[in-house]
């Protein structure tokens, strides 16, 4: 005799609302066996009319055995942290706060991590790289698919135990999913990756900085974006910091350690009416404040 074993599942349709319905099996959904299962077209629409694609012979995965690791954007997602991989392996690290880290990636190498993106929308990615004077390359692809979101050329560290941020801007899709990091040029270690809201969109310009410097934010006055600059002249633990006019902390734009170059970060301010922020820049034994003016 079979038991009639009953599930919830939910189908999220063009971004739309979700629709929850059952699924009855006859067994128990074992985490070493495999699934699939099928749709057939028939009633199962969103608010918006929208009509669920039918599909065969789709994989059912038990995520909540088979993923150790489960990141909710913003997140540090360690590369020992993924849930499978090709290619490489992971060693520990010498970097600060490092764990662990690949070993040097050879061209074709990848590794998949599983996320959840609160929204669709434009996010900051990081990743934390060393080379020796190979230049390597790295593909950002979303749900073990062939859709490359990113192409992040990576420069030459010098050394291997020299570590540096490389930053790009990405447009993510909302919800759970899949990520790959594809090394589609080779020749550099890998620590982690950090993914996090755009409100800290970074670029660094490492030509020659002589000395520490916190510059007026531009524009000032803004409404609702502005971006602050700062240079750093040498390796430094740098934090950068938002506050209302009573002084209360509105935001931590920056708090990681930097190589030499001047920065400019980008701070969207959607949600606050006309109001004078103050912004504090702290690197190493050097502390500055500035003063910005919100117009709405």
């Amino acid at each position: 005799m079979s038991l009639q074993r009953h599930y919830i599942a939910s189908v999220s349709l063009n971004n739309s609302d979700s629709t929850t319905f059952i699924i009855t099996l006859s067994d128990t959904l074992w985490e070493k066996n495999n699934y699939t299962i099928s749709y057939t077209p028939r009633n199962i629409q969103s608010r918006d009319q929208g009509q669920l694609t039918a599909f065969n012979s789709m994989s059912v995965y038990n995520l909540l055995t088979d993923c150790q690791y489960f990141h909710t954007v913003p997140s540090k997602i360690e590369t020992e942290e993924y849930y499978r991989m090709q290619g490489t392996s992971t060693i520990y690290c010498s970097d600060q706060g490092g764990e662990k880290r690949f070993p040097v990636l050879a061209m074709g190498d990848w590794a998949e991590y599983y996320v959840n993106v609160p929204q669709s929308g434009t996010y900051l990615l990081e990743y934390r790289i060393a080379t020796l004077a190979d230049t390597g390359q790295i593909e950002l692809l979303m749900s073990s698919k062939d859709t490359i979101v990113l192409t992040s050329n990576l420069p030459a560290t010098g050394l291997w135990d020299t570590w540096q941020n490389v930053s790009a801007v990405v447009q993510l899709s909302g919800g759970p999913q899949v990520i790959r990091m594809y090394a589609s040029l080779g020749g550099f270690r890998s620590n982690w990756i950090w993914i996090s809201s755009a409100t800290g969109v970074k670029d660094n310009d490492s030509r020659v900085v002589k000395e520490f410097q916190l510059l007026q934010n531009y524009p000032d006055p803004f409404n609702p974006s502005t971006v602050i600059k700062y240079q750093v002249p040498k390796t430094s633990l740098v934090t950068l910091r938002i506050f209302d006019i009573l002084g209360r902390e509105v935001i931590f734009l920056v708090n990681e350690e930097e190589p030499a170059g001047t920065y400019n970060i980008q701070w969207d301010e959607f949600t606050k009416s006309s109001s004078m922020y103050f912004y504090r820049l702290i690197a190493g034994s050097f502390i500055e404040t500035k003063r910005m003016m919100l117009l709405k």
